[in-house]
């Protein structure tokens, strides 16, 4: 699972179709997307944050 702030990104669970579609896009737009909010022009960096569980490893290798 990848998550910025409230938003989880990626995970196990996510619907192929759209799982496919974020992977193609620049992580950015994916936040932008996913949280509905405008990245203001201050921000320099996101944080993220990743959980891995064995079983789902190969999803992001």
């Amino acid at each position: 699972m990848l998550s910025q702030a409230v938003s989880m990104l990626y995970s196990f669970f996510v619907a192929a179709a759209k799982l496919k579609e974020r992977l193609e896009l620049p992580v950015t737009e994916i936040v932008m997307k996913v949280s509905k909010k405008k990245l203001d022009k201050h921000v320099k960096a996101l944080v993220f944050e990743l959980c891995l569980h064995p079983l789902h490893c190969e999803i992001f290798s």
